[in-house]
Order: C-alpha cells, then structure tokens, then sequence
C-alpha cells in the first residue's frame, strides 16, 4: 500500500472504495462526485494502494470543489504518484479546483512529463486558474510545443483568459496557411473569451471562409461573443445562402447578440420555408425579449397549427415526425410568446387549449398525444394572462371540461392555477370544492394555494379541513393560505400543525401562518 495504511475500523470503506472502482464507470459517477463518500475518506483514498481507487478519488475531489483538497492533491503528486492516469487526474482535479498553489507543479508537468494526455491535460488546467503568470507558460507552451494535441489542448486554454495578450495569440493562428484545424480550434478559443476585440477577427473569418466547415465554427464563436457589432453582416449573409444549416446557425448568433436590431431579420425568419430555421429564429426572438414581437410569435403559432387542422387521427399518426415537428413548433412559439407578452397571444393560446383526442395505442400515438399534452399545457398556463374582452372568453375556457374539468390531473392544475392568476369573478365558488373533492393532490395543492392568494374567506372551512389531508404539500399550502386569510378560527389547528405535523415543511409553514394572524382581541 502506498503511503499510510487504512485503520483496522476502516477495512469497510476500504471494500467498499474497491467495489466501486470494479464497477463500470457510470456506476463510479453516482456517489463519488455527488457526495456519498465522504471527503475525509477521499483523502485516505489518495493513498490507496489500486491506482484506479487513487484515481476516482482524485476525480471526485475536483468534481466536489472543496479547497481543502488542494494541498492533498499536491502532496500525492509530491509521492511522487507513480501511475500516469493517476497523475492526469490529480492535475485535471487541481484545474477544477482553480489551484494558484498549484502552478508551479503545472508548469514542472509541462516540462518532465513524457506523456502529451498528460501534458495536455496541465496545460488545460492552466487556463482554469486564470492568472497571468498561467498565460506566461500556456504562450510559451504554445510557442515550443511539436505535439499536436498539446497545442490543441493550449489553444482552448487560451480562451479562457481574459487578457488581451491571449487574443492577440489567437488571432495569429487564423492566417490563411494555418491548419484548419488549429484555426477552428482558435475561433472558438476566441468567442469563449467573450472579448470585443475578437469580433472583428471571428466575422472576418467567416466572411472569408472558403468552405462551411469553419462558416459554422465562426458562427458558433459569435453566438459565445454575443456581439451586437456582428448583427449587420450577419442580416446581409442571409440574403446571400439558400443553405437552410447556414441560416439557422445564423438566426442562433443573431439571437444571442444582444442587439435589439436583429429582431426585424429574426421576425423575417418566422416565415422560413424551413421548420428548424423557425424554430431557432422563435428562440432567437425570445433571448432577445423584444416584447413586441409576441403577436408575430402568436400567429406563427396558428399557422402551424392551421397546418394540421382537418386531418384525422390516423393521417396524423401516419405523418409521425412532420406533426411532432409542427406541434413542438407551435409549443416553442407559444411559450416564447407568453414569455415576452402574453396578454398578446390570447387568441392562439385559446386555439391551442382546446382539446384534441389522440389514441395511445401506437407509438406515434403517444408521440404525438404527448406533444399535445404539451400544446395545451403552455396554453392553459398563458391564459392566466389574458387582458381586455379576451378575459372572459380565457375564464369560460378554463372553468370548463378543457380547463378544471379536464381529466389529466396535471392539467386541471395548471387551469386553477391561472384561473388565480386571470382573477376571474366567480372562479372561487369552482374551484372551493376542488380543495377537499379532487382526487389529485397536485390539484388540491393548487387549490388551496390559489384560495389563499384571492383571500377568498368563505374558503376558511374548507382549508381547515384540507390541514389533515393526507399529502404534505395540501397542508402546507392550506396552512399558508389560512394565514394569507388571517382566519383566527385557524389558531389551534396551526399551533397543533407546527408542533406535530411530521412534515417540516409544513411545520414551518403553520409556523409563519401563525405570524399573519391576528393577535387575540384585534380585529
């Protein structure tokens, strides 16, 4: 065994550290980096005598984060560790770790190890911590290196600096002689460092690409750039490609541009003949929240769903992936739609909470029943935004069989939880006996949160009988909406939910409902 020996007490850990790392690897994910083993055993595990347990234990202590890993990992390597997969991931955890203690054993790596993974590998942890000195040795590395996946592996490094001397690098691997490999590596080194100084050199490149290959590449490092600089060339370049790829990738750099200028070219790009194109231009729109451009996303979405009215079940089902695509296209344009302004897509989302019966006996059958579970849940859900004369009609809709008297449980929820939000006259006498009737608790839970929310007090019997409903969340949201309500009939039903209930959620939550009610003898 190297280093120290386990204590007598620890001959469990020790089978147990073995066992998992005889296990397949998925297996090793599931506990180590999420914190079953504890990090003092981690430690001890730094010596195991299996180089496999030496090295999970070193993934693990990177995955986890803790600083107090840091002079252990160096202190292994210190041994000195003997095996080379061990070495590479004491330094790839010390990178994770964003170790400045450990630079100088980084830069030692670069210059005795033999292997180019190892070397690679400490000169990617390097870019992790982000000092200059780190970029002194990543330039030197990248300046004398002959391996080439060291340099690849100093390149990408490169990009996470935030310093001018690592552009400039960069920019000097994008001559026109340079290996297309390297100078794809480089653009995206340079959009990941999220610099202003690299637009110019990225939009160049794709401007001058000779071939689709680095178009796409530099499209990526813009979208990471987000530079609004880019938006006007981006715009013209869509009038030049019939290439359906090219545009998408495009309409992804506008909508992560930040510019507010490139909503008109994404609005264009609604009426792409090609399904993706719209669906990337509709994300495009909503990361830009351009507000206004809600009624456009609304009637995109009725035109797809105008694609598949008229057609029965079983022409739906033939046509599998063209209905999904269509459905999951009018889903993403109404939940970007709602996102930015829903009170602007009352009609569309009406269209799309209607109910459409789809047999699950097939597997497109369930596809596509699954799709419009999902149609009619966003538009439940946007209603609850409804404005203007379009109040009513969004009201009658989710107090009827689509809304609250749908028999997907999970539905009904969504329809009393925005039937809270719309405020609607009259909701709370339907949705009263849902608290105590429903057979969902999902939907008593939402019940008795929404009651509580509209101070809705002729509700106070019901929610005093909803605190001894059998699931916790019922509970908690009925304790809640009785303090909401200020019911001094709750008191004792409170106190004795805060002191007994055997859930601590709902403790707390009768805890603060008492805070809200009256003191005795207030009004």
């Amino acid at each position: 065994m190297v280093g120290k020996r386990y204590p007598a007490g620890g001959a469990v850990v020790a089978l147990a550290l073995i066992l998992l790392a005889w296990a397949p690897r998925p297996a090793l994910a599931n506990g180590w980096e999420h914190g079953a083993v504890p990090f003092e055993t981690l430690i001890e595990a730094l010596s195991f005598e299996s180089p496999a347990i030496r090295e999970q234990a070193a993934h693990s202590l990177g995955f986890r984060g803790q600083p107090e890993a840091i002079l252990p990992l160096l202190d292994r390597l210190a041994v000195p560790e003997p095996d080379g997969g061990v070495r590479q991931a004491l330094y790839v955890a010390l990178g994770q770790l964003g170790a400045t203690e450990a630079l100088p054993r980084l830069a030692i790596c670069l210059t005795e190890e033999s292997s180019a993974p190892i070397r690679a590998h400490c000169v990617e942890a390097l870019g992790s911590l982000g000092s200059a000195r780190a970029l002194e040795i990543v330039l030197d590395t990248l300046g004398r290196t002959t391996d080439a996946l060291v340099r690849d592996h100093a390149v990408e490094a490169l990009g996470r600096f935030d310093d001018e001397r690592a552009v400039v690098a960069l920019m000097g691997l994008l001559r026109a002689d340079a290996d297309p490999v390297l100078r794809g590596r480089a653009l995206l080194a340079l959009g990941r460092t999220g610099s202003d100084a690299a637009v110019a050199p990225v939009l160049n490149a794709f401007e001058t690409a000779a071939g689709d290959a680095e178009r796409f590449v530099a499209l990526r490092a813009l979208a990471e750039l987000r530079a609004p600089a880019a938006t006007e060339a981006l715009s013209a370049a869509l009038d030049r490609t019939g290439d359906p790829r090219l545009r998408a990738a495009i309409a992804v750099a506008l909508g992560a541009s930040r510019d507010g200028e490139a909503a008109g070219t994404l609005l264009a790009l609604l009426e792409d003949p090609v399904p993706a194109v719209r669906y990337v231009a509709v994300d495009g729109l909503q990361s830009l929240g351009v507000t206004s451009a809600a009624p456009a996303l609304a009637a995109l979405a009725q035109r797809e769903a105008a694609a598949l009215a008229g057609r029965s079940a079983d022409a739906l089902a033939a046509d599998r992936l063209r209905t999904v695509a269509t459905l999951s296209l009018q889903v993403r344009a109404l939940r970007a739609a709602v996102a930015l302004d829903a009170s602007k897509a009352t009609a569309a989302l009406l269209e799309a909470a209607e109910p459409l019966a789809m047999a699950r006996d097939s597997t497109a059958g369930v596809e596509i029943a699954a799709a419009i579970y999902q149609r009619r849940r966003i538009a439940l859900y946007g209603l609850g935004y409804a404005s203007g004369s379009a109040r009513e009609a969004a009201r009658d809709l989710l107090l009827g069989p689509g809304g609250i008297g749908e028999r997907d449980a999970r539905l009904r929820a969504v329809a009393v939880r925005s039937l809270g939000v719309l405020d609607a006259p009259g909701a709370e006498d339907r949705i009263r006996p849902l608290l105590g009737g429903d057979p969902s608790a999902d939907v008593r839970m939402m019940a008795a949160r929404v009651l509580g929310l509209l101070h809705d007090h002729a509700s106070a019997p019901a929610l005093l009988s909803a605190l001894d409903d059998a699931h916790a969340l019922v509970r908690k949201e009925a304790a809640l909406a009785l303090g909401y309500l200020r019911e001094p009939a709750a008191r004792a039903a409170l106190e004795t939910l805060a002191a007994d209930d055997r859930s601590g959620a709902v403790r707390e939550a009768a805890a603060y409902a008492l805070t809200l009610l009256p003191a005795t003898g207030e009004p």
